[in-house]
């Protein structure tokens, strides 16, 4: 379901002005896909408990339809088999780009930097006691 602009360098999405997914940008990206997603009236789409109480209508294989479509168009070639595994679960592929992009592992660095920087070091314990606090 790739389009022709996968192959140049620039990373534009073919019909929107900002950079594809790349495994690099997903705070960035993922702000801008939902934006798009508002703006179209499609919102609901991103919250599970609408689609498990929408998923056999027509509403929502029409909002699933076009987001998929989008989100395909968004991501670079590489992250293709990543949405393939979530086809037509528009909020089940956001979920695996951001795992598959290192959302969880960001948040997990931040917090223990966040954990460093606001440690104190006791006068007397060891270095190894300080270290394992956090």
């Amino acid at each position: 379901m790739g389009n022709s602009s996968d192959s140049s360098d620039d990373g534009k999405s073919s019909r929107f002005s900002f950079k594809k997914l790349d495994r690099y940008n997903w705070a960035e990206w993922k702000t801008r896909f939902e934006n798009i997603i508002t703006a179209k009236g499609y919102e609901d789409i991103m919250k599970d408990e609408w689609v498990k109480a929408n998923k056999d209508t027509p509403e929502f294989r029409q909002m699933s339809a076009w987001c998929m479509n989008r989100l395909y168009s968004s991501v670079k070639e590489e992250l293709h088999p990543v949405v393939s595994a979530h086809n037509g679960d528009i909020y089940g592929a956001i979920h695996a780009l951001g795992a598959a992009c290192g959302e969880k592992s960001i948040i997990s660095l931040c917090d223990k930097l966040n954990a460093i920087i606001n440690c104190t070091y006791m006068p007397g314990s060891s270095l190894v006691q300080h270290l394992t606090t956090f």
